[in-house]
């Protein structure tokens, strides 16, 4: 059973013409943003919590830059595949 204070969810999909899709979505700090778009049932993700806005900081979240995040889905491949 998952913790209480917080839950990620992941799923990777491949259909047999080889298209591949990777989906991740976590509720960092318990209750994720606490929003919660009108009908649809599930809070909004805020794992970008650890981005920052300073750009003299390592973590800047800035164009061209991927900063350091702690979910980074991936889906291996094989060349025979």
């Amino acid at each position: 059973k998952p913790a209480k204070i917080s839950c990620t969810v992941s799923f990777q999909v491949v259909d047999e013409d080889g298209n591949a899709m990777g989906f991740v979505n976590s509720n960092y700090m318990g209750f994720g943003t606490g929003l919660t778009p009108k009908t649809c049932g599930f809070t909004l993700q805020n794992r970008g919590a650890g981005f920052s806005l300073d750009p003299t900081h390592p973590n800047a979240l800035e164009p061209r830059k991927r900063p350091y995040h702690t979910i980074i889905p991936a889906i291996m491949t094989h060349a025979d595949t």
